[in-house]
């Protein structure tokens, strides 16, 4: 009962950060808030019609979304960057492995032994909630 209760709290959570982010983004970038649907979702509001166009965020939440949940801080926390690799390693309070980034690019080490087949994790940090 207690997980269900958790569960529950945190969605709605969760739901009601996202809805001030897409209000936020809705007051900064009216003109691109007004677009359908990204070109990624289009063919899905063209499949589920009218019952999906709710389901699919507008272009502007998308990619926040998409840019926010890709991005790791490099050299020093205020520069950030994609990297596509560390996009494949899961969070782990306790992690196999670790990135760090100089000028020269981005490193990934192992923390310990990491078996063939093992998944590579890292720690996202203590607020990894865009994650």
């Amino acid at each position: 009962r207690h997980d269900v209760l958790r569960k529950n709290i945190f969605t709605r959570a969760v739901a009601s950060a996202a809805a001030a982010r897409n209000e936020l983004l809705a007051d900064l970038y009216a003109p691109l808030m007004a677009h359908e649907a990204p070109p990624a979702t289009a063919g899905y509001v063209a499949r589920g019609g009218e019952a999906a166009r709710g389901l699919v965020p507008a272009p502007l939440s998308w990619a926040y979304a998409l840019v926010s949940s890709r991005c790791f801080a490099l050299s020093g926390g205020d520069t950030f960057g994609f990297v596509p690799f560390l996009d494949m390693c899961q969070h782990s309070a306790v992690p196999s492995a670790n990135f760090t980034s100089d000028e020269r690019g981005i490193v990934l080490r192992t923390l310990r032994p990491v078996a063939a087949g093992e998944e590579v994790t890292i720690s996202y940090g203590g607020d990894y909630s865009s994650r």
